[in-house]
């Protein structure tokens, strides 16, 4: 495990929580590494990435508050991450600078420092806790994600009036699921019921094991247990591994998923920037269990992409089914399709709509709560039947009868990478216009407390003997 950090005063525990998870998968499959990420460069870049299009607006109720007390939404650093920004080590921008930041990063942006930590995958489990419904399924679910990635992020209220101090035990009874995000990382079938606060505690036995980020002398060496009946909100499961040398990023949702349509294909463009490429890499999110999606790729040649994605034959095509909700990358490398600079190559995505989940493919809309997003023509295309294309600049003329569209103007959140021969190690992200787009989420963001609360991981279990029942 990872050493507990410490969020000090700041409402920083979602990012925290995000790359404490990303930090426990890593070690979890690479034993006997030192691995440190850095939670300033993405609470601060997540707000202030001078770029139009980068960055999310100050959350609601905080405008006022400086960016490290804004707090933060779980759709913020997946963007962040998944557009390869971040994750950027400690030691590139340190937290002990957290108070000289804004001159710290004067005249930057977020890929002024190197990304050396990528998301590769993210498991969205949404939220448990509604009384009367049994979850036991759901902690299943995060009981094998714990086994699988090390450790779990998810958000819940933190209130220090229902914390046994001498226990390390919280629970509160409230359907409420945010307010600070931290790492589940273990469990307990057993942890006795009684160990939480008299007067507040939960009907059965069970608990998680809860990493935090208030340091090493806070709690059982900064870990607690929670209840298993204790309501949680944006519980997501990460997979991540070192950014590989010479990775190209194509991509035109800087700001991510903001929505979802029953438009099951979407297509994006992308225009070569180095000398010679080799695709690598395509990804994407689901929105439902067991999604079925077809994946291909085209070589358009020098030539700019006319109003449909297809020419010719397909470079590479992919198709299965993904059993988890979340974001997805797709190995792709076997097709060895190559581009070179000044190629165009559209990325085809067709996800099947389901009777449970009809709104099949991410989108990302111009929100304004969530920040400025830019769209431009030739970037992204959408199509009912794959036949009939409309630009995602004005995407009116397959609209009709789609549901759950809030804009006619949208970018795919479809993503390729490739393999630059000619590029030595730097990250090219190919953005039409330097300026695109991001999406929001709901999570938490909560200062230094008297107990603060965040996750933990399944090798700590063993650490801490259980001594706290």
């Amino acid at each position: 495990m990872p050493a507990v950090r410490n969020q000090l005063s700041y409402r920083t525990c979602w990012a925290f929580a995000t790359l404490g998870a990303l930090e426990i998968n890593y070690l979890k499959n690479h034993s006997g590494s030192n691995i440190d990420l850095s939670e300033l460069h993405m609470s601060w870049f997540v707000f202030e990435d001078p770029r139009d299009g980068y960055k999310f607006s100050r959350n609601q109720g905080r405008e006022t508050d400086t960016v490290l007390r804004q707090g933060g939404y779980p759709e913020q650093p997946r963007a962040f991450l998944t557009r390869m920004s971040g994750a950027a080590q400690e030691s590139a921008l340190p937290y002990s600078k957290a108070e000289s930041v804004e001159s710290e990063t004067k005249g930057k942006n977020s890929d002024s420092y190197a990304c050396y930590m990528r998301v590769k995958e993210f498991y969205d489990l949404g939220d448990i806790g509604r009384k009367g419904v049994d979850y036991s399924a759901h902690r299943d679910d995060i009981k094998a994600l714990i086994m699988e990635c090390g450790g779990v992020a998810a958000a819940y209220r933190n209130d220090t009036n229902f914390f046994n101090t001498l226990r390390s035990a919280y629970y509160q009874d409230t359907p409420q699921k945010s307010g600070h995000m931290v790492v589940l990382v273990g469990w307990d079938d057993n942890y006795a019921k009684t160990n939480f606060a008299a007067g507040q505690q939960p009907e059965n036995n069970g608990a998680w094991l809860v990493r935090n980020s208030y340091g090493s002398s806070r709690h059982e060496d900064g870990y607690f247990w929670m209840s298993y009946e204790q309501s949680l909100g944006n519980i997501t499961a990460y997979k991540a591994d070192t950014a590989e040398k010479n990775l190209v990023y194509y991509g035109h949702d800087a700001l991510g998923r903001t929505n979802a349509v029953n438009i099951e294909y979407s297509a994006n463009m992308f225009n070569v920037k180095n000398a010679k490429e080799t695709l690598k890499e395509v990804a994407f999110y689901t929105m439902d269990n067991n999604a079925e999606y077809e994946i291909s790729v085209y070589n358009c040649g020098t030539s700019t992409p006319t109003m449909t994605p297809i020419h010719g034959s397909p470079v590479a095509t992919k198709s299965g089914t993904i059993a988890r909700a979340g974001y997805h990358t797709i190995d792709l490398s076997s097709s060895n399709a190559s581009f070179n600079k000044g190629d165009w190559f559209t990325v085809v995505l067709h996800l099947k709509s389901t009777a449970n989940c009809p709104e099949c493919t991410a989108v990302e809309e111009p929100s304004l709560a969530r920040g400025s997003v830019v769209i431009n023509s030739r970037e992204s295309l959408f199509s009912k039947d794959g036949e009939t294309w409309a630009d995602g600049i004005n995407t009116s003329a397959v609209m009709e009868g789609a549901s759950n569209v809030t804009a006619q103007s949208m970018n795919a959140c479809i993503k390729a990478f490739t393999i630059a021969s000619s590029n030595s190690g730097s990250k090219e992200q190919e953005q039409s216009n330097s300026s695109k787009n991001s999406g929001g989420g709901g999570g938490g963001g909560c200062s230094a407390m008297p107990y603060g609360l965040f996750a933990l991981s399944f090798i700590a279990l063993a650490a801490l003997k259980i001594k706290t029942r």
